[in-house]
């Protein structure tokens, strides 16, 4: 057995009879031939194979110096069924006791089961591993076990060539250097098993450079195994080559620098439910290099030293990590660093406390994949550090407390859906980007520190051009200075569907600079801080803004220094808070557009910056404003050389403007806003063109002195535009010389007509070239008059070119009777034109006429020659002179009389009578609802009853319908035609009397009018319209009921409601709201005269008085004129007389009738128009005639109709008809 060699010794023992030997070299024996001999410093270790064919099994331990030690085992081992013994020396202790710990157990080729116990080896290398299987043999323990190796460069278990070791809790100790805890190798597997209650192993190594697992090519599961390494260069598990590392559950701590607790080099590792942490410098919690991959579920990783990163992936290698946790503590020390290699993260948490910590960190051509992962950094969120790296993120959180949370120096990729990034430290940018392409949605970002801006591409570190696409993202920044979004130096930030908010001073929205660009897209930017820009250009940057938002809720819009382009399009809105639109620096020369298309709306002024008004800086400035596409710019400007509007576009001044050139097509030029009290002046030095434009001035129009926008153009006008004039709280006026609008101190070329109506009050103006007193000036003028006709320019000046210049009148043509005139008589007419009227041609002279004594001639003695000549000589009547004769300075006679005015200049008799004041039509449409709604439920007895002598009264019913045409005039020029149609019902409810009876009942009306007004002097129209109801009751009582004879009473009260409106050409709906409360009483008194039986003839007189109260709310119109009523309703009287027949027969029963009336309007009919009041629509005294009857339709039902016809001044006419049925019981 090699006693003394050196070498490890074994002998196997037949328990029969020594017939059969196996030996293996186990241990020297120290040269002793015996057992019993050896020194109690050895132990023998008995392991018996219970059956044949069975795992071997440690039965027991004997220990030198017992001389009864053969017989004792022996006496043991024969009790058992034939087997095997081997005996194997190893060291355990010193002195005569009985040994604790059992020598190494290797397995080769054979499986081996141990018993419980602790196991130890002091040896170096190879030979102090305790636990050892190898070629296919296996170790196994039913219980825990203890290992524990003091050696260096050995390892307390080793399974390698397809050996396996399996423990069942227990402990696994090393404290030499460069030992291991666990060794696989080639093949071999470890399996640490949890005991029953959860309890797995335990395994510690304490030497420098120790391992507690260490697997090459080999495979390791771990179940809730604790592995501990102390020591300088101690890992956890190190994984090389294939290998397989498994654990569930557990715990995996390093103390020691270099140390890092899980190391997959090349291997794979797995982990789920573990814990892992180191605690001393540069010791990484999970390590993946050279291929290596490690992938993690539920595993927390916590690292305490500076260097010492949570994770690192280097070399190709992986790491993915599910539901877990990484926290570092140290400076410098990075949740995650990869360099080269590939990171997927899903559901966890980095955090590195230090201020110098990253999240996580990449070199060159690393790849990080992460999803719903918070990171928190001191530094750094994510330090993607490397060219051609790529990093995905999605919904994951990131908060950086110190620096940004994403930098990007180099030229890598970075994309991220969702999730959030936000800083609070000074300088802390979202995203700062310097040659990256980052592409972003649905991302919200906050950054608080003073100059942390959102996101910044900045192009100042040469390589690639950075650039963001960013849709969905939401920015907020709070410090100063902190930007939105900036793109510099030929950086790019392309924003969708985003928005940006600034709060802090000079937080400006975005900022764009150099020869990259920064666009926004139905993107909204606002800023809220002190001057605090929404969007600033410098270093010839471009703006381009597609929809959205660009709004500075205190400061200007816009603050251009140099650029190539600011444009804005679809919708954007463009506002500065503090009334400026857009500030340009004095010292930009080159040309600059504003461009604004689409729908564009832009609030503010444009002006020179600020600071450079007050430092004199010379302005040399060239700002061109184009608005094409329905934009709309609403501020004003002293600083732009060019505007110009296309495309339905509007530009309305805030104040006074001046601009160098202006063009107008297809668009709007407002010189204030609508209903602005401030009225402005706009001054253009150059030239005006429009083409189909449109001006809108805002005045309070009254006389020539009104107040009212104003254009001044000190160049040419051309083209052709609509001017509309709205009225400002004006009252109204009669104008002489003009309200001028328009002065053109050059060609004044262009063709303006009025558009729509310029009204105020009661007034119309209208639109003249030129003043009344400055015909010539090429201005443009509103008079409330119409445009005379022109006067003949040869009468103002007879030596104007083409006029003829007539000789002075024959003295003798103006006094023929004056000295040494003749008068010469007039020619004959009939001489002057034989066929001219009462002239007789004389024919051709009978043989008569030539010898009148001639055979069968009849002599005629000749006519009287005053009866031929009636204005002959002698006759007596003297022909009418010549009409220039007559008037030498009439029609076409040549001679223009003086002027009696132009000798007397300054005579007042001689001032000229102004021109009448041209009554707006809405002012009698106005007055036509007021009359209408007054009369429309005014009714009388008969038009509720039909006729008289109906017999008794006992209960009725009645409808009736009426319809009416009115026509007239009010104040000389406007025409009225109206239409009214009425629905009355009423119903008896109660009768009294005998041979005189009373009735009373109730009513209800419903009825609308509408009338048409057109004014024949300015041809403009209105249309005003009435809807009411009314409820009311009645009483009447008759003398004689069924005769129909004697007098009769009858009265009733009620209260009517109304929607009246106006709607004047041109000029907006008006709605005015009214009532009325009306009483009336009625009495008359029929006599009969009977023609012959059946038959009857009444004459019945009758009188009826009526109040009505009307009211009606006051109202401003949209042009501001105030309407409120002058005089409505009131006393009117009916005065007249009713001729009725009665034709009675078994069956029928029809009274035909005519009346006259005489209607007086004692209250008038007025209306205020601001302080102009107007009368009209009703006449005082109208005269009607009307005529119909009455057919009775059996006992219960009787029918009635009539026409009616009214005359009244102002060309009153009135047509009206109504039906009746009336049904009695």
């Amino acid at each position: 057995m090699g006693a003394g060699s050196g070498a490890d010794g074994a002998m196997g023992i037949d328990g029969a009879s020594v017939s059969r030997v196996w030996h293996r070299v186990s241990r020297d024996l120290g040269g002793y031939r015996r057992v019993k001999d050896m020194p109690a410093s050895v132990t023998l270790q008995l392991i018996a194979y219970l059956q044949e064919g069975s795992a071997p099994k440690v039965v027991g331990f004997i220990t030198t110096g017992y001389p009864d030690m053969t017989t004792r085992t022996l006496s043991r081992l024969n009790r058992l069924r034939p087997l095997s013994l081997a005996i194997a020396a190893t060291c355990a202790c010193s002195g005569p006791v009985l040994a604790q710990s059992l020598g190494p157990v290797v397995a080769d080729g054979h499986p081996l089961d141990v018993i419980s116990g602790s196991y130890a080896s002091a040896d170096d290398g190879a030979a102090g591993y305790v636990f050892h299987a190898l070629n296919g043999g296996s170790i196994g323990s039913g219980g825990p076990v203890s290992l524990t190796t003091s050696g260096a460069n050995t390892a307390a278990a080793r399974a390698e060539s397809a050996g396996t070791l399996i423990f069942a809790a227990g402990d696994i100790t090393t404290s030499g250097a460069s030992a291991v805890g666990l060794s696989v190798a080639t093949g071999g597997r470890i399996e640490l098993q949890a005991d029953a209650g959860g309890q797995g192993t335990r395994v510690a190594t304490s030497g420098r450079g120790s391992t507690a697992a260490q697997v090459d090519s080999g495979t390791l599961v771990m179940g809730n195994a604790t592995l501990e390494t102390t020591g300088s260069g101690s890992h956890g598990v190190l994984a090389t080559g294939t290998a397989q590392v498994e654990m569930v559950g557990g715990h995996i701590q390093t103390s020691g620098d270099w140390s890092h607790a899980v190391m997959a080099d090349n291997g794979v590792v797995t982990l789920r439910d573990a814990r892992i942490q180191t605690g001393d410098s540069y010791s990484d919690g999970l390590y993946a290099l050279n291929g290596g991959h490690i992938e993690g579920d539920n595993v927390q990783v916590s690292t305490a030293a500076d260097g010492s990163a949570g994770a690192r992936v280097e070399g190709g290698a992986t790491l993915s990590l599910i539901n877990s946790d990484i926290h570092v503590a140290g400076e410098y020390a990075m949740g995650v660093e990869l360099s080269g290699g590939t990171l997927r993260i899903e559901n966890s948490a980095l955090r590195s406390d230090h201020e110098r910590g990253d999240g996580v960190y990449l070199r060159a051509n690393s790849r990080a994949d992460i999803i719903g992962t918070t990171i928190t950094a001191g530094a750094f969120g994510i330090n993607i550090n490397g060219d051609g790296s790529d990093v995905q993120l999605s919904d994951v959180e990131i908060t950086a407390n110190r620096l940004s949370g994403i930098w990007m120096p180099r030229a890598s990729a970075l994309t991220m859906l969702r999730g959030s990034i936000t800083t609070s430290g000074d300088g802390g940018v979202g995203i700062d980007n310097r040659q990256g392409v980052a592409t972003l949605d649905g991302l919200t970002m906050h950054t608080g520190g003073a100059s942390a801006h959102g996101l910044y591409a900045s192009y100042d570190t040469g390589g690639r051009q950075p650039r963001f696409e960013a849709d969905g993202v939401d920015v907020t920044t709070t410090g100063a200075g902190s930007i939105g979004a900036v793109a510099r130096l030929g950086g790019t930030v392309h924003l969708r569907d985003s928005t940006l908010l600034t709060t802090g001073a000079k937080g400006y929205g975005v900022l764009s600079g150099g020869p990259g660009e920064l666009t926004l897209r139905d993107t909204h930017v606002r800023t809220q801080g002190l001057e605090a820009y929404a969007g600033v250009v410098n270093a010839n940057g471009r703006l381009d803004i597609d929809g959205g938002s660009l709004i500075s809720e205190r400061h200007a819009a816009l603050w251009v220094r140099t650029a190539r382009e600011v444009s804005a399009r679809n919708g954007a809105q463009l506002i500065g808070g503090n009334g400026t639109l857009m500030n340009v620096d004095a010292a930009f020369s080159s040309p600059f557009e504003l461009h604004l298309d689409q729908d564009v709306y832009a609030q503010g002024d444009i002006a020179i910056t600020p600071e450079d008004i007050a430092a004199g800086v010379p302005v040399l400035a060239d700002i061109r404003v184009r608005l094409n596409g329905r934009s709309h710019w609403v501020g004003a400007t002293t600083a732009v050389n060019q505007v110009a509007l296309s495309d339905n576009s509007r530009w309305t001044l805030t104040g006074d403007a001046s601009v160098g050139q202006l063009n107008l097509q297809d668009s709007t030029l407002a010189l204030s806003a609508a209903g602005s009290t401030s009225f402005n002046r706009l001054t253009v030095s150059g030239d005006v063109e429009a083409n189909n434009a449109l001006l809108i001035f805002n005045g309070a129009l009254g006389d020539d002195t009104s107040l009212i926008d104003f254009l001044h153009v000190r160049g040419d006008t051309r083209g052709s535009a609509g001017i509309q004039v709205n009225n400002v709280h004006g009252l109204g006026a009669q104008t002489s010389n003009g309200i001028q609008l328009i002065q053109v101190d050059g060609r004044s070329d262009a063709a303006y007509t009025l558009n729509g109506r310029a009204v105020a009050g009661s007034y119309d103006y209208f639109l003249h070239k030129g003043g009344v007193t400055t015909p010539g000036d090429g201005g443009w003028y509103l008079r409330s008059a119409l445009t005379p006709t022109p006067p003949d320019p040869c009468d103002l000046d007879p030596t104007g070119p083409g006029c003829v210049t007539l000789p002075p009148p024959d003295p003798c043509d103006l006094d023929p009777t004056g000295p040494g005139c003749v008068i010469v008589p007039p020619p004959e007419p009939c001489d002057l034109d034989p066929t001219g009227p009462g002239c007789v041609i004389v024919p051709t002279p009978e043989p008569c006429e030539a010898d009148p004594t001639g055979p069968g001639c009849v002599i005629v003695p000749p006519p009287e020659p005053c009866e031929a000549d009636p204005a002959g000589p002698g006759c007596g009547i003297v022909p009418p002179p010549e009409p220039c004769e007559a008037d030498p300075t009439g029609p076409g006679c040549g001679i223009v009389p003086p002027d009696p005015c132009e000798a007397a200049e300054g005579d007042t008799a001689c001032d000229r009578p102004p021109p009448p004041q041209i009554v707006r039509p809405e002012a009698g449409a106005y007055l036509a609802n007021q009359a209408a709604a007054v009369s429309l439920f005014q009714h009388r007895l008969q038009d509720r009853n039909g006729a008289d002598g109906m017999g008794e009264v006992r209960g009725a019913g009645w409808l009736r319908v009426s319809s009416s045409q009115t026509r007239q005039d009010v104040a000389g020029q406007l025409a009225l035609t109206g239409r009214a149609t009425v629905l009355m019902g009423g119903l008896d409810v109660l009768h009294w009397g005998g041979a005189s009876q009373g009735s009373a009942g109730v009513l209800l009306a419903a009825g609308q009018a509408s009338t048409d007004v057109r004014s024949r002097l300015s041809g403009y129209a209105a249309t005003g319209t009435v809807k009411g109801g009314a409820l009311g009751i009645y009483a009447t009582w008759l003398q004689r009921p069924g005769e129909g004879t004697g007098a009769y009473a009858d009265g009733w009260v009620q209260h009517g409601r109304y929607r009246n409106t106006v709607q004047g050409i041109g000029l907006a709906k008006e709605r005015q709201d009214a009532q009325t409360q009306a009483a009336s009483v009625e009495t008359g008194y029929a006599w009969a005269m009977r023609m012959r039986s059946g038959t009857q003839l009444m004459v019945q007189p009758q009188l009826q008085l009526t109040y009505t109260d009307y009211r009606a709310d006051r109202i401003t119109e949209h042009n501001g004129t105030q309407v409120a009523v002058g005089a409505a309703g009131g006393l009117s009287s009916r005065l007249g007389v009713r001729l009725s027949g009665d034709v009675r027969t078994e069956e029928r029963r029809v009274q035909p009738f005519v009346a006259a009336h005489w209607l007086h309007e004692g209250g008038g009919n007025r209306i205020w128009m601001d302080d102009a009041l107007i009368e009209g629509a009703v006449p005082k005294n109208r005269y009607e005639v009307r005529g119909g009857a009455m057919l009775q339709l059996g006992t219960r039902w009787s029918a009635w109709g009539d026409l009616g016809l009214q005359r009244g001044d102002a060309g009153y006419r009135s047509v009206s008809a109504q039906l009746g049925l009336n049904a009695r019981w």
